[in-house]
């Protein structure tokens, strides 16, 4: 099993839990890959699908996405079949305040559904009543577009904490 982390809007590889998940996961024997994307600047899906294709993507790869990265990992699904994927207060389908013409082509596409849940064993939806950017709503229309359950987590913001042991245990989980 291997795992594909995905940063989001303006971040990098170091920024968040990112680096403190890929080293727990490396502890347990999961090869884990967080690529630098093309941020700041122009934001298209196009130039962050030549930086994933460089990436070993099979049907033992976890995706695990933050933010923008999370909207993107919904890109990705159309064309590739993964495991599963986590995805951490990602934009989708609603105006997303401040930066929505930069990110609309990530969250505000016609995505194939059918494709995605084909290409995805198994779907873990992290929203907050607190995000600060991306309101719960957006977590709400993901999960009935996926047809998966909701869970609302209280209190976590943006998940900009230096790690998310939540997410770690639920990996872990992973058939």
């Amino acid at each position: 099993m291997q795992a594909i982390i995905i940063h989001g809007y303006g971040a990098n590889p170091q920024a968040n839990w990112f680096r403190w998940l890929k080293d727990e996961l490396e502890k347990l024997g999961i090869q884990t890959h967080v690529p630098q994307f093309p941020t700041p600047g122009p934001h298209k899906p196009e130039s962050w699908l030549k930086v994933i294709e460089n990436q070993p993507i099979d049907e033992n790869t976890i995706l695990i996405g933050h933010s923008l990265g999370g909207s993107f990992i919904l890109s990705v699904l159309e064309k590739h079949k993964v495991r599963a994927s986590f995805i951490v207060a990602a934009p989708f389908g609603l105006t997303h305040r401040d930066v929505d013409s930069m990110i609309a082509d990530f969250s505000n596409k016609a995505f194939d559904f059918n494709a995605i849940k084909n290409n995805c064993k198994e779907f873990h939806l992290y929203y907050s009543d607190t995000d600060e950017h991306v309101p719960i709503a957006h977590g709400e229309k993901l999960a009935k577009q996926l047809g998966i359950p909701f869970v609302k987590t209280q209190g976590s913001g943006h998940f900009t904490f230096p790690s998310f042991p939540r997410l770690l245990e639920d990996i872990k989980k992973v058939k």
